[in-house]
This record gives structure tokens, sequence and C-alpha cells, in this order.
């Protein structure tokens, strides 16, 4: 009996996760997208690179289903902007298993992402970091510096160079 309880919370989650992803996003939540962009992010510092695909194809779902028109007018011009650049790069982050070319086009992605995120309303702080061995920005919940673009390698290499509220 207990198997077929966990087996039953697991089936549930599977189900509900992708709803609860796609009604947030109908919302015209753009946090929705950070979100995903983190995971992207976690998955990179972690050296993951089929974790960053994976993470990186949901990016691009969630990105696809955003309301626009339910966007503040600033929003919508932000996302209009950064839309097709985003999903390019982390269909590119979602294509490849190569984790030197995840890493390279993760920086496009960030750039994209930083832009998006300053025209936006962040229900927490969003901190812009630095990376000045690869001259790279990334965003990040967090004030500890944890490197996507070298990982364990360089783990704690940059700095926070700004936050957005």
């Amino acid at each position: 009996m207990k198997k077929y309880s966990v087996l039953f919370t697991l089936i549930a989650a599977f189900i509900l996760v992708p709803v609860l992803a796609f009604s947030q996003a109908q919302g015209g939540s753009l946090s929705s997208l950070l979100a995903k962009y983190y995971a992207v992010k976690d998955a990179l510092v972690a050296s993951d690179a089929a974790r960053a695909g994976k993470a990186a194809a949901e990016f691009v779902a969630t990105a696809k289903i955003i309301d626009v028109k339910s966007l503040t007018a600033p929003e919508q011009n932000a996302y209009n902007a950064v839309q097709a650049k985003l999903v390019a790069d982390a269909a590119a982050i979602a294509g490849t298993k190569d984790l030197a070319k995840q890493r390279t086009s993760f920086q496009s992605f960030s750039d994209n992402m930083i832009t998006l995120s300053k025209a936006t309303k962040a229900t927490a702080p969003v901190y812009v970091d630095y990376c000045p061995m690869k001259k790279a920005s990334w965003l990040s919940s967090d004030q500890v510096i944890k490197n996507p673009y070298f990982g364990s390698t360089m783990l704690n290499c940059g700095q926070v160079t700004d936050t957005i509220r």
C-alpha cells in the first residue's frame, strides 16, 4: 500500500509541475523565465551539460507560452526586444552536450536576461555577477559567487556588480 502512495505522489508531481509552470507563465509572470534561467546557470556551475540542456529546453518552452498582453508596457517592450534572442540562446544550450559550447551561448543568454531583468519588477533581489577572466556577466539570486563559466575550476571567480530590485 505504501508503494502505491509513493507512486501516486510521483505521478501527481509529474503532472502538476508542468501545469503549474504553464499557469504561472500564462499569468504573465516573467519570474518563471528567471527561475528557468537560474536552473541553467546552476547546471553550468555544476558542470552538468545534460542538466543544463534540459533546463534550457524548459526555458524555451516557458518563453513560448508567456502571455505578453498581460505584461506591463515596459515589460512588453523589454520582452519583445529580447525574446527571440533568449529563445535562440537557450535552444543553442539545449541543442548540445558540449559544456564549452553551452557556456559560450550562456554569455549572450545572460546579457539578454540582464536586459530583461532590468526592465521588470523583481519579487526578490537579482544580482548581476561579473567574471573578469571571461569578461562576462550572469544573474544570480544569491550574493555568493558561483561562476557558471568555469564551474569548480574557478568557482568563486567574480564579483557582484549590480543589484536589480
